[in-house]
């Protein structure tokens, strides 16, 4: 049995905030590897490696132990998990800002696409957000932040997304993209996936 295999997470960060020590540390960073594993599912941080997610990770585990209020009702592991998550999602944002800095165009939800099936003007709400998951509160803060969002899907998920708009179907986004059904689908998934991490934030 590890020295702090049966200590709470709070008790850890306790510890921690009193004295350092590695052995401590390093147990409370492995009880939230699968949290690193997670995020870096869904924010895919270009030319970033998964040394450079755990790194991040440390870091941002160090900062969470030294702002952590031990005696609030919050559990560290929301607590953790909100500030990894915003912080690797700046990262994100950062790397899309240079490159629309240098002239890297990105999908605006307001612009309007004219579907090749129906000839009638599609919303890329309407695509990107599942109607049964969201009430009207969440629709607007998607609206709202919905540019923000854009800068955490791949190109392949973008490229989805806008196809999907003129075709209605996986399987003539997939045609046309020449790509297989199954990655088209992963893909969709992954950007609704993203689209509810953001506004469905744990506590």
């Amino acid at each position: 049995m590890r020295l702090y295999e049966s200590t709470t997470n709070e008790d850890l960060v306790a510890i921690l905030k009193e004295e350092m020590l590695d052995e401590a540390f390093e147990e409370l960073f492995n009880r939230f590897i699968p949290m690193i594993y997670s995020i870096r599912s869904v924010y895919t941080v270009p030319e970033f490696q998964l040394d450079d997610y755990f790194q991040e990770g440390r870091i941002t585990l160090l900062n969470a132990i030294d702002t952590f209020e031990c005696n609030r009702n919050v559990y560290f592991a929301s607590f953790l998990h909100r500030l990894y998550k915003n912080h690797i999602y700046n990262k994100l944002r950062k790397v899309y800002s240079l490159k629309r800095q240098n002239g890297f165009c990105d999908l605006s939800i307001d612009t309007p696409h004219i579907s090749e099936k129906t000839s009638q003007e599609i919303n890329i709400l309407e695509v990107i957000s599942d109607p049964h998951c969201f009430e009207p509160e969440a629709t607007m803060m998607i609206k709202e932040r919905a540019n923000d969002y854009f800068t955490q899907l791949s190109a392949l998920e973008k490229k989805a997304i806008v196809s999907f708009l003129g075709h209605t179907t996986y399987e003539n986004v997939a045609k046309e993209l020449e790509l297989p059904v199954d990655t088209i689908r992963s893909a969709m998934s992954r950007a609704r996936r993203k689209i509810r991490l953001e506004f469905n934030e744990v506590d």
